[in-house]
């Protein structure tokens, strides 16, 4: 599960980060404002008290724990290709968006790239949660889709409020 956890956290991180520099790039934060305050910030603050929330929630025997452990090492040389491969494309697009002249080619191309990591990652993580559920009871698997339910909420709640004008 940490694997998962780990993944959920580093897209909501990057989430955030863009958010940030957004924020600070747009003079957002006046004074005395916090970063918390901004839509992102107050999304991320709660999809981490959900991550933390759920283990104790699952209430996993040490059985489970060690078996869902396991998972993600199967396919560890397939996870960090993947991590790796989409902080290559994040950076390179990022670096050719602040070019004076952006090459909308290019930038289309690199995009394109990077969502079809993306599909690969998602399609790993898809895997990787059926062989999870596998493991867990009714009553766990009920506790996780609440909390992917709640989470997902958040995270429409969210796209929303930056979408408005």
């Amino acid at each position: 599960m940490s694997k998962i956890m780990l993944w959920a956290l580093v897209i909501t991180l990057s989430i955030a980060g863009v958010g940030a520099t957004v924020a600070a790039e747009s003079g957002a934060l006046g004074s005395g404002q916090s970063w918390r305050n901004l839509p992102g910030g107050r999304l991320l603050q709660g999809q981490i008290g959900r991550l933390m929330s759920l283990r104790a929630e699952l209430n996993l025997s040490d059985e489970q724990r060690s078996q869902i452990r396991q998972m993600p090492h199967s396919k560890k040389s397939q996870i960090s290709k993947l991590l790796t491969q989409l902080v290559e494309q994040r950076s390179t697009l990022r670096d050719m968006a602040i070019q004076e002249t952006p090459d909308k080619k290019t930038i289309q191309k690199t995009s394109d790239q990077m969502a079809k990591t993306v599909a690969q990652a998602a399609i790993l993580g898809g895997e990787l949660r059926q062989k999870i559920m596998t493991v867990m009871d009714d009553e766990q698997r009920l506790i996780l889709a609440a909390v992917q339910s709640d989470r997902q909420d958040a995270m429409d709640k969210w796209l929303s409020e930056l979408a408005q004008p």
